[in-house]
């Protein structure tokens, strides 16, 4: 779906600050729970954070969690954790009714601006066999496949991890 000029400008993508944390805080939890299959974390795991854990995946220095903003309303949420010469892309998730729009292009952009401006040599993405859209996406950026390893995911689902590579 095209995205007029005018619903473009409704969008802001930009590094989420202490002051985002409950609404970074809901929308993740809002993922784990509607989409248990995707994540390696479970909505019951992440609950038990402390307010201080969401804080430190705000104010962390070796990783970047950015926010969709759609008006004034965080619609989407993506994080990129540098680990070394390594970035890993993170807890990308956008809520159903901003799908469809190209938004996630935002997501791959920043994050790789992020890890550029670090001096990462390479990035690493992972997705679960069956999602076949991240798996697009991800090819859709340049991303490579590298390797599957098996995987038990929090659904109780058994399936391959999917990895992809980026050369910065």
């Amino acid at each position: 779906m095209a995205m007029s000029l005018e619903d473009k400008a409704a969008y802001q993508l930009r590094k989420l600050t202490l002051d985002d944390v409950p609404d970074y805080r809901r929308l993740r939890l809002e993922a784990l729970r509607l989409h248990p299959g995707f994540f390696m974390r479970s909505y019951e795991q992440e609950c038990t954070l402390s307010p201080e854990d969401w804080e430190l995946r705000i104010t962390d220095g070796d990783r970047c969690t950015f926010g969709l903003f759609f008006e004034k309303e965080l619609v989407g949420i993506t994080a990129i954790i540098a680990e070394g010469e390594k970035g890993y892309l993170t807890q990308t998730y956008l809520r159903a009714e901003h799908r469809g729009r190209h938004l996630s292009r935002w997501f791959y952009e920043a994050r790789i601006a992020w890890a550029r401006e670090r001096g990462l040599s390479f990035l690493e993405v992972a997705h679960r066999a069956s999602n076949i859209v991240s798996g697009a996406a991800n090819q859709h950026y340049g991303f490579c496949f590298s390797y599957a390893v098996p995987q038990q995911w929090p659904d109780g689902g058994a399936e391959e991890m999917l990895y992809y590579r980026l050369e910065l």
